[in-house]
């Protein structure tokens, strides 16, 4: 794990504790920073061609709502 991993685990963390208003990280907000950053580097594992550019997992998903409010 480099230092920058380690610091963004952090910064979630630290985002997640001031969202449930508490002042000190807890294990579940570290477990959860981690399980982001995966998801994370998932979506981006699981690319493909579209239209000349590279779409993410995250981007299809995004079109799908589009789509399905615009009918």
């Amino acid at each position: 794990m480099l230092a920058s991993h380690f610091l963004g685990i952090l910064r979630l963390a630290t985002a997640l504790t001031r969202l449930n208003l508490r002042q000190t990280i807890v294990k579940q907000d570290a477990d959860e920073a981690i399980r982001l950053l995966d998801m994370l580097k998932a979506s981006i594992n699981q690319t493909q061609q579209f239209g000349g550019r590279v779409q993410t997992a995250t981007d299809q998903i995004i079109r799908d709502m589009i789509s399905e409010i615009n009918y």
